[in-house]
């Protein structure tokens, strides 16, 4: 049988929770060992167009806010894509597929 997982996604904050073999939920730490990951997306535009999560992506936002997704849990029941405009390239993603990269 495999593991049974649990995901909170939240608005400002998600977390990922398995359920050990007696069958308690166990929250999973994430790479940065915290229990929690900030609801944050960092689109780079060099690197190959690499994502960032998390705080990491958080700490993008002082340089370049127009790269930076968060709070788009509240538009998730929209159809229209969420457009930033980074230097002479466009990133859009729909609130769906900024809750997967989460």
């Amino acid at each position: 049988m495999g593991a049974i997982v649990g995901i909170d996604l939240g608005t400002t904050n998600s977390a990922l929770a398995i359920l050990d073999d007696a069958g308690r939920p166990t929250i999973v730490e994430n790479a940065a060992g915290s229990n929690i990951t900030p609801s944050v997306i960092y689109f780079e535009t060099g690197n190959g167009g690499a994502v960032s999560v998390g705080q990491d992506a958080k700490d993008q936002e002082s340089l370049f806010p127009e790269r930076v997704f968060q709070a788009f849990k509240r538009s998730m029941d929209h159809d229209d894509p969420i457009a930033h405009t980074a230097t002479n390239e466009s990133v859009a993603a729909t609130p769906v597929e900024l809750s997967a990269h989460v």
